[in-house]
């Protein structure tokens, strides 16, 4: 996986806008939200996305 979960694997393509990250981030999994809170520059709204999918991750895990 290349270090920028964002990165499109086809195109090379990063989105930088925060609605574009949002896409992105509620199709990725764990592993690419947690590598996703790494890249540099990555905006305050996308962080609690990020944040906010991990937390309902591991709620839907503790459910099962």
């Amino acid at each position: 996986m290349s270090s920028n979960p964002f990165r499109s694997p086809k195109t090379g393509y990063s989105p930088q806008s925060v609605t574009d990250r949002i896409d992105r981030v509620v199709r990725m999994d764990k592993a690419e939200l947690e590598a996703a809170l790494n890249v540099p520059g990555i905006q305050k709204t996308v962080v609690n996305k990020i944040r906010s999918r991990l937390k309902a991750m591991e709620k839907d895990h503790a459910d099962r």
